[in-house]
């Protein structure tokens, strides 16, 4: 093909033939145009491509001329309108039709020549028929299947489908539970507009309907994609009641400008007045209904009310507080000391008052209310509370033991007894004691003690002993330079760390006890097998009854034998199960330590052993200053 620009016989196109693999300069093209003696409706964008060059041979239309005009013209028919619809091989596109109301219009080809109007008798259009489309007798039809469309009012072509092939057999997938419905296309696939909403129809889809995702099916994929056509909504479950409590029992603490700690402000026994709102409940809240993409109403959970009788404990009583919102209020119903559970139940009890000290004149004190000792607590001599204590002077060698939280407004003094809260303890001092407490507070030193505790510890100072936490381990000076040997564990909670030792330790004792077990019930079986065997041996060799007898109370002997054997391997294999648990829990405890860490913000000195979690440990051998100490990859950084 030579690259030259062809005028077509009607004289109305003007048609650059451009070779493949070649592109043309703007002289070359304009030389060829120039030589034919095109001037009229030269294309612009016709003109552009044929600078470009292209692995096929092109004919591109660079120049359109004016069509005259008469009455007669081409109607569309029905549903077409040139703006890209799709129409089959054979399709009729229009007709010719006859309309005085038309004005005529001379023309102009490409190549400046005009073209009279015709007179009325003459039956011509003055469209141009382009690709894919022809004239028969008095209609215009396509030659090809694919797109039809109009440019520049008068060029009439049908071009390939942009969209590609229609989806052969389209099918509307619905999920199981109607919140979604999606077409699947392959790569070059599109389905029609009107056979989607066929299918929409057909599945009784009419919710959440996505336009997007409705034209872009129609558009046609690039890609294989699925395309979720419609969505439903689910339904919001309602908000669950709630709790709110109205007093503050959190240990409250400031650091001086020494770096102790002013925990007295703290007041962990609260003291509270009758009729005193304690904590109020608020009812649930509705959820929001859903809907499936077939319009069904999906209705949603309703929220968990909160029972009032839950949270009353001792001494307080529920009252309906607001009709406008249903909340109520839990206050208290005599005037006491206010204390709250671990299970976020409130009560509120009159308190144990020792106006001295616990010593002969008082003996042991016990008592489920919250305590208060104005003096000491004299060695030898026993406190216990299922509340709190608080001791206004020391504790001597003497055993403490609170279900809630302890204060020692004095210290903590040496001895064998142990100092117990399943809360916080704060302390002034301690020295040379075995403490197990949740969060540990000490505005001075802990001194040659062995402190267990399941939540934080801070404190001035540490020297000697071994502090293990659960949780952060916050100090300004750790050790001394006499380099003494001490250990701080932060990251393990101890009380699950005995556990697990516990557990390990009943672990190494069932397994043999279990394989011992499992053979022994194998040995059962065999016998009681080989029992029941010779009980049918000896009925087909007619041996006597009394010989019979004697061998089935053997057999039966032998299957009772086996089945208590069992039963033993299956209480055994309980317990097994159950250590198990135990130690999987304490593994999962044990992942979280790596998020802990001790803060020395004045002086850590050599021999002090710094350990996170279970297995990561340093010891130090020179002094480090204002350091906090944290797990990284496994090894303790600063």
């Amino acid at each position: 093909m030579p690259a030259e620009v062809v005028i077509t016989e009607d004289r109305l196109r003007a048609v650059l033939n451009v070779p493949a693999g070649t592109h043309l300069s703007q002289d070359h093209i304009k030389g060829l145009i120039v030589e034919r003696g095109v001037c009229v409706g030269l294309q612009e964008a016709a003109l552009a491509e044929a600078l470009v060059a292209s692995e096929h041979d092109r004919r591109l239309t660079v120049a359109l001329g004016l069509p005259p005009r008469t009455r007669w013209y081409y109607h569309l028919k029905e549903g077409i309108v040139g703006g890209g619809e799709p129409v089959r091989s054979g399709q009729i596109l229009a007709e010719m039709v006859f309309d005085e109301q038309r004005q005529p219009r001379s023309g102009m080809t490409v190549d400046g020549v005009a073209l009279s109007a015709p007179e009325d008798s003459e039956v011509v259009s003055e469209i141009i028929v382009g690709v894919g489309v022809e004239v028969f007798k008095n209609v215009l039809r396509s030659t090809r299947g694919g797109v039809f469309v109009i440019q520049d009012e008068f060029v009439w072509r049908v071009v390939d489908d942009p969209r590609g092939k229609p989806k052969k057999q389209p099918m509307l997938f619905l999920a199981d539970d109607y919140h979604s419905a999606w077409v699947r296309l392959e790569r070059g696939e599109y389905i029609p507009m009107n056979i989607l909403r066929d299918l929409l129809r057909e599945k009784e889809v009419s919710y959440g309907l996505i336009p997007q995702a409705l034209n872009a099916a129609a558009k046609g994929a690039t890609e294989a994609a699925t395309y979720e056509l419609a969505r439903g909504i689910y339904p919001q479950a309602g908000e669950d009641g709630r709790v709110e409590y109205c007093i503050n029992d959190e240990i409250l603490h400031q650091e001086r400008d020494d770096g102790s700690y002013d925990f007295w402000a703290a007041k962990p026994i609260i003291e509270v007045e009758r009729g005193e709102v304690l904590m109020r409940i608020f009812p649930p809240q509705p959820g929001k209904v859903g809907m499936d993409v077939r319009g069904k109403r999906l209705d949603y959970q309703p929220g968990r009310e909160m029972d009032p009788e839950r949270y009353c404990g001792e001494g307080v009583e529920a009252v309906a507080a607001s009709p406008d919102d249903g909340s109520i209020e839990i206050r208290a119903a005599v005037k006491g000391v206010y204390n709250r559970l671990v299970t976020g139940k409130v009560q509120v009890h009159e308190q144990v008052v020792i106006d001295g000290d616990v010593d002969m004149s008082t003996g042991h004190v016990e008592s489920q209310y919250p305590i208060c000792i104005k003096g000491d607590i004299q060695a030898g001599f026993s406190v216990k509370s299922a509340c709190d204590i608080m001791v206004e002077g020391s504790i001597e060698d003497a055993r403490v033991s609170a279900q809630g939280n302890l204060q020692v407004k004095g210290g903590i003094l040496p001895g064998k007894n142990r100092v117990k809260a399943h809360g916080d303890v704060q302390a002034r001092f301690i020295e040379g004691r075995h403490i197990k407490c949740r969060t540990l507070l000490v505005q001075s030193a802990i001194r040659h003690s062995t402190v267990y505790a399941t939540g934080a510890v801070e404190a001035l100072e540490i020297l000697g002993g071994q502090v293990v936490a659960a949780e952060n381990i916050t100090i300004k000076e750790a050790g001394n330079d006499h380099e003494r040997p001490m250990t701080l564990q932060a990251g393990v909670d101890p009380m699950q760390q005995a556990e697990f030792d516990d557990a390990v330790a009943l672990k190494a004792e069932i397994d043999p006890q279990i394989r011992r077990l499992q053979q022994a019930v194998q040995a059962a079986i065999n016998h009681a097998t080989d029992m029941a065997k010779k009980v049918a041996r000896h009925k087909s060799q007619s041996y006597s009854s009394q010989a019979l007898h004697r061998t089935a109370d053997q057999a039966r002997e032998a299957l009772r034998d086996s089945q208590q054997i069992r039963q033993q391997l299956e209480d055994l294999e309980a317990r097994q199960r159950a250590v198990q648990e135990t130690m999987d829990a304490y593994e999962k405890a044990a992942s979280r330590s790596a998020q802990c860490s001790v803060k020395v913000s004045g002086t850590a000195h050599p021999g002090v052993e710094i350990r996170i979690g279970r297995h990561a440990r340093t010891k130090l051998h020179e002094s480090v200053t204002n350091a906090l100490f944290r797990v990284q990859e496994g090894v303790v950084v600063w």
